[in-house]
């Protein structure tokens, strides 16, 4: 009779796991469209979203290098 009560609340734990599971799908869903339809109608133009610094200045790393004093080509 005992191994039949733990079978029973096994099954019971089961399936109120599977209705959690359920909700926590709907909840993740209901997020996701209402994600979708805040960056859909967000107004952020490209523009908006520029780096806030101004990268076309900076040297590149080789151009730096061939022009630095003291550069040997034998120290590679």
């Amino acid at each position: 009779m005992n191994l039949q009560r733990r079978v029973a609340e096994a099954e019971q734990e089961t399936q109120m796991a599977y209705k959690e599971i359920d909700k926590l799908k709907k909840k993740h869903e209901k997020e996701i469209s209402a994600f979708k339809k805040f960056q859909a109608e967000s107004h952020l133009s490209k523009e908006a979203l520029r780096p806030v610094y101004d990268d076309s200045n900076v040297a590149d790393y080789d151009e730096v290098k061939l022009h630095s004093p003291g550069y040997d080509r034998c120290n590679i």
